[in-house]
């Protein structure tokens, strides 16, 4: 039976017990999703696309990673992929990252598949874009939104509040933790425990809301080795940029200053060769005006000239 509705529904057996797909065949060693928005990059990481609607489950990317998203979907109007529609994301170099999150009316799993076993950084973005501030007093901001996270099956954070931990709404807040991949995968579940506000701004409004994860190795990898192999060289082509434009700036500021100094010592020259014949002109001048008062004196009828 379960043979012939894995056949009907692509990557349903990788959501299974055991996670069948890539099990004991690690084949990666990093994952990066941009939840409920399109591929993006941000410095040497892209993000993943993840934009399916509705409440699903799919398995992405050559069956690397998988998402699961369960709950009541208040008569089909809630929504999961949420678009921010005020002001961007403060406190962040990187706003456009949080433009777009992925919403939940009550479980959020998202699942790394085929890792390479060993010690791994969970990081997730969050930033509150469905409620609006409470300072402006509108309806829309007395929403509360209160989640749980857990990592590998293990509560990390309780009553997870964004708004609050961030220190108000459109505001960027990450949380990072370890986790350890013992048998080649990855969970991550966001859960709503029955808590915060239900209908405001809409029905629904109040489980797990993510921007964004990243899960990085903190070991060397043997596989995916291409990947870390590509940042690792941007990392140095970069270092080797910088040390390039730096050395040319050191060279051009060298090559100015000998020009500079090798046209005021041209200068200092002719102004000492220009006071040098100067000198000399007033001293023949004086010379010759000498000889001629004393040829006159003396009555020589002798014409005397100088060359």
């Amino acid at each position: 039976m379960f043979s012939v509705l894995a056949s009907l529904v692509p990557g349903l057996n990788c959501l299974q017990r055991n996670f069948h797909c890539n099990n004991n065949s690690p084949r990666y060693s990093r994952l990066a999703i941009k939840c409920g928005g399109k591929q993006s990059r941000v410095g040497n990481t892209v993000y993943k696309d993840d934009n399916i609607d509705g409440a699903s489950f799919g398995v992405f990317n050559s069956e690397k990673w998988a998402l699961s998203n369960v709950g009541l979907f208040s008569e089909g109007r809630f929504r999961t992929l949420i678009q921010n529609e005020g002001s961007k994301v403060i406190n962040t170099t990187t706003p456009d990252l949080y433009q777009t999150s992925r919403q939940s009316p009550g479980s959020l799993r998202y699942y790394g598949l085929g890792l390479e076993n060993g010690p791994y950084n969970v990081s997730l973005f969050f930033a509150e874009i469905v409620y609006e501030d409470r300072a402006s007093r509108k309806w829309e901001s007395l929403g509360r939104r209160v989640f749980d996270i857990y990592i590998q099956g293990t509560c990390r954070l309780k009553d997870f509040v964004i708004s609050k931990e961030a220190g108000g709404v459109r505001r960027e807040i990450r949380r990072s933790f370890n986790a350890t991949v013992s048998d080649n995968h990855l969970e991550i579940h966001l859960f709503w425990a029955g808590k915060g506000t239900c209908c405001v701004p809409a029905a629904g409004s109040y489980g797990p809301l993510i921007s964004a994860l990243s899960v990085t190795p903190g070991f060397p990898p043997t596989v995916d080795i291409e990947q870390t192999v590509n940042i690792e060289r941007k990392k140095n082509q970069t270092g080797l940029i910088v040390g390039i434009a730096v050395t040319l700036a050191i060279l051009g500021f060298i090559l100015i200053f000998l020009v500079f100094y090798t046209r005021m010592k041209r200068d200092n020259n002719d102004v000492e060769g220009k006071s040098t014949l100067d000198y000399c002109s007033h001293k023949i001048s004086a010379t010759m005006f000498l000889v001629k008062i004393f040829v006159r004196e003396n009555n020589f009828g002798v014409y005397t000239r100088f060359l």
